[in-house]
């Protein structure tokens, strides 16, 4: 009877831990990289999970993604401010802008 019980109860586990399991899933998850945030102070090396667009976490544990970048030895950053553009014309401020600099 005891062999009977134990297997049951572990598909009841795995059957309420998977629902979690998924919802952790990220379209992209940049891993082991120094993720920097001068507004809030955040410099750590850190996982960083991004979903629908939107970072959805920021954290030292191990996180999935159906893409994942090795930032290893490299800085993550939402985007760098251009206090200095020698480019003042039009189609310079489009590039800039098309990079994710802040003008």
């Amino acid at each position: 009877m005891i062999i009977k019980i134990y297997p049951m109860v572990f598909v009841i586990i795995a059957l309420t831990l998977a629902p979690h399991a998924s919802a952790a899933l990220y379209d992209l998850v940049i891993n082991s990289g120094r993720v920097m945030d001068p507004e809030t102070k955040y410099d750590r090396i850190a996982n960083v999970g991004i979903k629908n667009g939107t970072i959805a976490i920021i954290t030292n544990k191990s996180i999935k993604g159906k893409e994942t970048i090795d930032a290893t030895g490299h800085v993550v950053v939402l985007r760098f401010i251009d206090i200095h553009a020698l480019g003042q014309n039009i189609g310079d401020c489009r590039i800039l802008l098309k990079s994710g600099s802040k003008m």
